[in-house]
């Protein structure tokens, strides 16, 4: 059972559960038609029910969902449900963040504003699968508005996705993708030449990156040890390669192994050969 709290539109609902304490948007086709105010109703089984946190990175719940086209809820909801084919269950918290940010999109690029996304080649290395998600989201958006999005903007939505499905913030996952693109740009500079973004190698690279951070997170080492091997055939990537460890321990406040060091100097000689 559920209290209305207040009906955004015909098809979407701001609603108390029974405990008078977690607030939800329940979505639905015609589920806001004659409703009022502090009625109570159990809803149909056609519905999607999100719970929504009280607090957000852009501010109260509550008071962000009534400042929202409710019509943006909407087309995030079909954006989660056609996601949620390809990468499995999300964190149904993704969805005012996430349809804030569509909305906020939307109206930039309709007055004409270009959001830039440095990391944008990263982001569809890194979380592949998240962004083929992101592009029928995009398909989804269009059908909806009318309105176009670019690769850069497809990739923010990406990262949305890859949050909900690894159940992490915004800004943490921000705040790693951009290490890697700072790692990737370092180790350009060393090797004095610039990555193909479409090479084997690049993609390698990459991924080697992803999953060491993954490692490093979850406090698990690696069996694999180079270190012997790659301290006396290539000096120069070990070094450079202990001082990137360095960096991103130092960055993140997560240990590393010696054997990542090695392991990622292997990948580093590798691009630079």
């Amino acid at each position: 059972m559920f209290r209305i709290l207040k009906v955004l539109n015909h098809n979407s609902i701001l609603a108390l559960k029974e405990d008078n304490v977690t607030e939800v948007i329940i979505l639905g086709k015609g589920v806001g038609f004659g409703k009022k105010v502090s009625e109570r109703f159990e809803p149909e089984v056609d519905v999607k029910i999100y719970e929504l946190k009280k607090e957000t990175e852009r501010g109260n719940s509550f008071t962000l969902v009534q400042k929202l086209d409710p019509m943006y809820l909407e087309i995030t909801s079909e954006i989660i449900q056609s996601a949620e084919i390809l990468l499995g269950e999300l964190d149904e918290n993704i969805l005012l963040p996430l349809a804030d940010h569509i909305a906020f999109a939307v109206a930039r690029i309709k007055d004409n504003g270009v959001l830039m996304n440095p990391m944008a080649q990263d982001i569809k290395v890194l979380f592949d699968k998240e962004y083929m998600a992101a592009k029928k989201g995009v398909e989804i958006i269009l059908g909806k508005t009318g309105v176009r999005m670019e690769e850069d903007e497809t990739s923010y939505i990406a990262l949305h996705l890859h949050s909900a499905r690894d159940k992490e913030n915004m800004s943490e996952v921000l705040k790693q993708t951009q290490l890697v693109h700072e790692s990737m740009s370092m180790i350009e500079a060393y090797i004095e030449k610039p990555l193909d973004p479409d090479s084997l190698a690049y993609n390698r690279l990459m991924s080697h990156m992803k999953y060491m951070l993954m490692r490093m997170k979850k406090g698990e080492g690696i069996e694999l040890d180079m270190n012997d091997y790659i301290k006396n055939q290539h000096p120069k990537s070990y070094d450079f390669s202990r001082m990137l460890c360095k960096k991103i321990g130092d960055d993140t406040g997560l240990p590393y192994t010696d054997q990542e060091i090695g392991y990622l100097a292997v990948h580093i000689e590798r691009v630079r050969m």
